[in-house]
């Protein structure tokens, strides 16, 4: 299949599953609001702890080498420096996590299609974790289709 062909695909398994809206009303259900505020918190707090230590590697470097003509070793005479290191390793801590957690949200959207596309084998393999997924599933969105319907590709 072609990329295009499989998007296609993909969006005809969820309208058969009724899964084609959320609470917004317009976006796949992959993309499930949950899944990207976790995401962004996670981005948001590797943000800060590398802010946070950029301000402690600095002063560790600083007390071994001090410079009487500056507070700062790292950023001499810079004024407000330590906003300056701060947003410095924010932005760089962001932007490293904002890219892996994308990977990962990647990975949450296609086990989410696979699961959608075959429930069956998730049920062979792993039962539990089935049960499970299926349960939190039904709990969370009671009026999308049960995963009985006609597999997209093959018998399922």
């Amino acid at each position: 299949f072609s990329y295009v062909e499989s998007g296609k695909a993909v969006m005809n398994l969820f309208e058969m599953r009724n899964w084609h809206l959320t609470a917004r009303g317009s976006q796949s259900i992959i993309t499930e609001r949950l899944t990207s505020y976790v995401l962004g918190c996670v981005t948001f707090c590797i943000g800060i702890i590398t802010g946070a230590s950029v301000l402690i590697i600095e002063r560790i470097i600083t007390l071994r080498n001090p410079d009487p003509e500056f507070e700062s070793y790292v950023f001499g005479p810079l004024p407000h420096w330590r906003i300056f290191a701060f947003l410095t390793g924010f932005l760089i801590g962001s932007v490293v996590s904002s890219i892996m957690m994308h990977v990962v949200k990647g990975a949450v959207n296609t086990l989410i299609v696979c699961w959608a596309d075959n429930p069956k084998q998730l049920k062979e393999e792993h039962p539990e974790l089935a049960r499970k997924l299926r349960d939190a599933w039904e709990q969370a969105f009671p009026n999308s289709t049960p995963l009985d319907p006609p597999m997209l590709y093959g018998d399922g």
